[in-house]
């Protein structure tokens, strides 16, 4: 082998000599030079090959986009990961969030008190009237 300098698993007296259709085949294989190869296949079959070859660009130009991100993406996932919160933090945020909730029911009230008061305000008329 001229690669590896190592010997082949066989030794040239091993093959049979080629004969006349051999030496006739490669003859003709040889002279006729270039040629064009056209295959018939089907709309569908087209599609599946045109789609398959499109898709490795995609797959290469994502794929890139995505790897290059992911390191990115897996150290703000870490900093913003959850955290145990203690007694003291648990208290206030739960403060917070109670007066928030009771700011959204006092103005789910206001707004149920105006609906009350002016009944257009909120209709939903057809798409040509003019009410």
């Amino acid at each position: 082998n001229e690669t590896t300098n190592q010997a082949l698993p066989f030794t040239p007296s091993e093959l049979a000599n080629m004969t006349d259709g051999d030496a006739t085949y490669a003859a003709t294989v040889q002279n006729q030079g270039e040629q064009t190869l056209t295959l018939q296949v089907s709309i569908s079959t087209f599609a599946a090959a045109f789609m398959a070859w499109i898709g490795w660009f995609l797959f290469a130009l994502f794929g890139g986009i995505g790897m290059s991100a992911m390191p990115l993406d897996l150290l703000l996932a870490y900093k913003n990961r959850p955290r145990h919160m203690d007694a003291v933090e648990f208290a206030e945020a739960q403060t917070s969030l109670r007066e928030r909730v009771n700011e959204l029911v006092d103005i789910g009230e206001l707004i149920k008190v105006e609906r009350e008061a002016n009944p257009q305000i909120g209709s939903i008329g057809t798409f040509f009237s003019t009410e």
